[in-house]
């Protein structure tokens, strides 16, 4: 099986990024604006092999491995941090960050994101090292899913 990534799923995920690494949680850029230095990391959702991070639970087929439905891309810290904790960052939560929801109106965005961090317990999961002020208060935002 190959790793080859063809320059339009390339391209496809340098458009759909907006210069934004795709965990939500992140507002790292993935290209510097002035040299246009690539930093972003193409990571795959289900990995490239059975070893590999979220490996042994989902096989895809050689030309479903590599696809645009199968890659995200991230800043070099997040991908490092989603690869060295694959139970933390399962392949559901990858998937759900590959939705176009990021790119719809604020309130719309705030309640998906306070959703996605109370449905996987992200708020628990956040490392003690981080200062609480940092994050959004989620505690007094009531999620409604009618907005």
């Amino acid at each position: 099986m190959s790793r080859y990534i063809s320059e339009n799923i390339k391209i496809q995920l340098a458009l759909e990024s907006n210069n934004l690494c795709a965990n939500p949680l992140c507002l790292n850029t993935i290209m510097d604006p002035i040299t246009h230095t690539i930093t972003g990391q193409i990571a795959h959702i289900i990995p490239f092999s059975n070893e590999g991070p979220r490996g042994n639970t989902i096989s895809l087929k050689e030309d479903e491995i590599n696809s645009f439905d199968n890659l995200l891309l991230l800043c070099p810290e997040c991908h490092k941090i989603i690869d060295t904790n694959p139970s933390v960052y399962t392949i559901d939560i990858l998937r759900e960050w590959k939705q176009p929801w990021l790119f719809s109106n604020v309130r719309t965005f705030t309640n998906h994101f306070v959703e996605l961090i109370y449905k996987y317990n992200i708020h628990k999961k956040a490392s003690s090292k981080f200062n609480n002020s940092k994050f959004i208060n989620i505690s007094s935002h009531v999620y409604n899913p009618n907005i």
